[in-house]
């Protein structure tokens, strides 16, 4: 008997590969995306020095935003967050609700006298127009004006980047150098605008995959289903450092999948999930059928 040419076969047969489920292939998207996601801060590590995984000290001031992506009708969330919250968390706190990776570049800009489109119609949540109203051009002609207050910039990049240009513009900054707090302010005259115009006018919008332009729009929703301009800054009576998740739309808000209804899982509004997040304990996912929140792997 010619055992050698038996084992050959059998040999032959164990190594072709098994063809990938879809189940292998999600689990290996998400491994990739959490490795990805995570590599670029982990020169930082959590630590009280660390802008991207610091949560500031807890506080009874809080105000509630909209942050509403573009391009994709109705997908929003609604947010309360402290006003202590700088920029650097609130990219984070994006990162988060939208389930991106974080490997891409991104910007925001933060605008005053913002109009909105209406609240009842596709573009509900979104900017319409920004900007000062008028100014004096070289020929003492009234000209329209849409520079930013600031441009919000990651660390380290406010004295030269390449993701925009600085000439409509006030002033360029660090994220972890701007406040909630400085866009809206319970005083008016020290929000972004100086008094210029109220806390429901100013607005950012951030961008993040400049290829893929995905946008979000964040503002004081000024129709009543969202948010009530006569209390623009909420005191609670037990300080925070939290955000609390209020009201939400998910559809099509991923990475490299296609547009689908979209839920998000009851995890997603645990109280302490942001604090988890910031730690590395979990990481968020944009799935094809649900935004994954995933614990860390053991």
């Amino acid at each position: 008997m010619n055992t050698s040419a038996s084992y050959s076969r059998r040999d032959s047969r164990a190594s072709v590969p098994t063809p990938p489920t879809p189940e292998r292939e999600h689990k290996a998207q998400v491994r990739t995306a959490m490795e990805r996601g995570q590599s670029q801060y982990l020169a930082y590590k959590p630590s009280p020095d660390n802008p991207y995984t610091t949560l500031p000290p807890p506080t009874t001031s809080v105000v509630q935003l909209r942050f509403q992506l573009a391009h994709l009708d109705g997908v929003y969330r609604v947010v309360q967050l402290p006003l202590n919250y700088t920029f650097a968390t609130l990219y984070k706190l994006i990162l988060f609700m939208f389930g991106w990776n974080g490997m891409h570049a991104h910007k925001a800009r933060v605008y005053s006298f913002v109009e909105m489109y209406s609240p009842r119609g596709k573009k509900a949540g979104q900017i319409k127009n920004y900007g000062r109203e008028v100014c004096l051009d070289e020929d003492g002609f009234f000209t329209q004006t849409r520079f930013a207050e600031y441009d919000v910039v990651p660390k380290g990049r406010t004295e030269w980047s390449p993701l925009q240009d600085m000439d409509d513009a006030e002033e360029r900054i660090d994220d972890q150098d701007l406040l909630v707090s400085q866009v809206w302010n319970p005083n008016v005259d020290e929000n972004a605008s100086w008094g210029g115009c109220a806390n429901s006018e100013m607005g950012v919008i951030f961008e993040y995959d400049f290829g893929a332009a995905w946008t979000v729009y964040i503002t004081m929703d000024r129709d009543d289903d969202f948010f009530d301009t006569n209390k623009e800054v909420i005191v609670t009576n037990k300080p925070t450092n939290l955000p609390i998740m209020t009201k939400d739309k998910c559809k099509g808000a991923c990475e490299n999948a296609p547009p689908s209804r979209k839920t998000l899982p009851t995890k997603f509004f645990e109280r302490n999930i942001f604090a988890r997040y910031m730690n590395f304990d979990v990481t968020t996912y944009a799935g094809q059928n649900e935004l994954e929140v995933h614990e860390k792997a053991s």
